[in-house]
Formats: structure tokens, C-alpha cells, sequence
């Protein structure tokens, strides 16, 4: 392990050992099921048959038989009125997730801070890191490339954990769709957002030169991991909820589904210029431009 390794528990871990009411339940549905499975079922008939047919008197059983009958009656309503019952209004993990899942967030912004600061501490490893063991080991940076990759994992588990804190507060939003948010930039650093900006129909001639730069971004696509997690450093490293990612990514849907062909070019810049706005308030926290007063219309 390198030096610089993370000694800490998996973030999935930390959040899962954070959750009291979860960790309660488990511990509750661990005890219930031991018991479960501990007891042993007893025929108390089969016994007291044999016991006659060993020449025990069958009228000084009697006695024995009811006390022993009766608490096999007993085990078996605890059993299934206590224990079963118990089992099934235990709360579901997921709905105990669910209720945990702004502390959780809080918890992967945390970790968040804390790799970011990894990056800046080694930044230099990060953007020479070879793509290969082999290659480091080939320019003696084995140790070097050892804690760029960790710094890379815990990045990797952090945003798979995001994913589903965010999928547990939304299901409605798609994987891909909340991993191409990683910054405040992310229209500018996810290939995702890139793609989307490039094929957004839009005449090479659109009259805009800003509205038309816009969709047509430099392609990222050939980024490797070290070097995208560098971009997202430089661009604001952001872990929205659900309902921020949301209307981000909603924003950015609306300008690339627009007509921008129209014709309408007023329209088109104002419609444009509200959005952006609009995007910049969710994810830099800018204030809104004030509205101009319309224009009164002379009688």
C-alpha cells in the first residue's frame, strides 16, 4: 500500500456506520433471525408416545404432558406472533436510507473536500501519471503512480456513492445522467455535456457568434482519469442533491432541445441568456439579473 493511502473505511462503509436507525434495524433483524434459527422444533406427542411404549403409566403422564404442551403451544405463537411479526414491521433498509440520504450527502461533500485536497497536494503525480503500472515502474514512479490510483479509487467510490444517495432521493434520475455532474463547470468538463452542446442543431451560420460558440465546445472525449479529475479540481467540484442536479441538468436539456433555426433571433437570445442565468444561480450561486421595466407604449 502506498504511503499516502487512505486508511479509512470506504466511504459506502462510513455512511452506513453514520446511520443509527440503520444499524439499529440490522442489529434488531440479526438478533431476531439468530433466534430463529436457533430454535429447535420439538414433537412433545412423539415424546410422550414413546415414553408409553418404554412403559411409562400413561395417567402419570398426564400432568407432565400438559405443561409440556402447553409451552410447546406457547413457543409456537412466540414464534410466530412475537418473532415473525416482529421481523415484518421491522423498518425497510431502503426507506431508512432514504431518510438519511441529506446527512449523507453532507458526508460525501466532506470526502469530496478531502480528495480535492489530495489533489492539490499531488497535483504534479497526477498530471504526469503513466497509464500503466508497468510504465511507472519502467521510469522508477511505482510509488508515485500507487498513490495517484488510490487518489483515483476513492474518487471512483465517492461518485458511486453519490449515485446512490442521489437515486435513493430521485429514482427518476439515471446514472449517466448524475455522473456528468461533478463540477459547477460541468457543461464545460463532462464529454456527456459535450456531445449534447455539439449535436444540438444549429446552423454553422446562426447569426450569435456567442449562442453558436456555445454549442460547439472543444472535444474532451480523449481525457484519461487523472486528467479529468484534475479538470473537475479546476472547475468548481460540486455534489448538488437530487433536486439541484435536477434542475440543472434539466436547464441544460432545455437549451439543447431549442430551436435555435427559428429565425427569432431576439427571442433566441433572451431565451438563452435566461437560462444561463438561470443555471448560473443553481450552480455558482449568482443572484438573477434585474428585470428591465418594459417599455411603455406611447397612446
Amino acid at each position: 500500500m502506498p504511503k499516502n493511502a487512505t486508511k479509512t473505511l470506504p466511504i459506502r462503509a462510513r455512511i452506513e456506520a453514520a446511520n443509527t436507525d440503520l444499524q439499529a434495524a440490522k442489529s434488531l433483524k440479526d438478533q431476531l433471525n439468530q433466534y430463529s434459527q436457533a430454535t429447535e422444533r420439538h414433537d412433545v406427542d412423539e415424546e410422550f408416545r414413546q415414553r408409553i411404549r418404554d412403559g411409562a403409566t400413561p395417567a402419570d403422564l398426564v400432568d407432565e404432558y400438559v405443561a409440556a404442551k402447553n409451552r410447546e403451544t406457547a413457543l409456537h405463537l412466540f414464534g410466530t406472533n412475537v418473532i415473525r411479526t416482529t421481523l415484518e414491521s421491522v423498518t425497510l433498509p431502503t426507506r431508512l436510507e432514504t431518510a438519511f440520504v441529506d446527512t449523507a450527502l453532507d458526508m460525501c461533500r466532506d470526502e469530496l473536500e478531502t480528495i480535492m485536497g489530495r489533489v492539490d497536494e499531488h497535483r504534479d503525480l497526477i498530471a504526469r501519471h503513466p497509464d500503466s503500472a508497468e510504465a511507472a515502474l519502467a521510469t522508477g514512479e511505482l510509488e508515485a503512480w500507487e498513490t495517484v490510483e488510490q487518489i483515483l479509487g476513492d474518487y471512483d467510490q465517492l461518485l458511486a456513492e453519490y449515485r446512490r444517495q442521489i437515486r435513493l432521493a430521485n429514482d427518476g434520475l439515471g446514472g449517466p445522467l448524475i455522473g456528468s455532474v461533478q463540477c459547477r463547470d460541468f457543461l464545460d468538463v463532462s464529454s456527456y455535456w459535450q456531445h449534447q452542446r455539439r449535436t444540438t442543431s444549429i446552423l454553422e451560420g446562426y447569426p450569435d457568434q456567442t449562442i453558436r460558440a456555445w454549442f460547439r465546445p472543444a472535444d474532451t472525449r480523449g481525457r484519461s482519469r487523472a486528467e479529468h479529475l484534475l479538470a473537475v479540481a479546476d472547475s468548481g467540484p460540486w455534489m448538488p442533491d437530487a433536486r439541484d442536479l435536477a434542475a440543472a441538468t434539466g436547464i441544460a436539456e432545455q437549451l439543447c432541445r431549442h430551436r435555435w433555426n427559428t429565425g427569432t433571433l431576439g427571442a433566441d437570445r433572451q431565451f438563452f441568456a435566461r437560462q444561463i442565468a438561470n443555471l448560473r444561480r443553481i450552480t455558482h450561486d449568482e443572484p438573477l439579473p434585474e428585470q428591465k421595466p418594459a417599455a411603455r407604449r406611447l397612446a
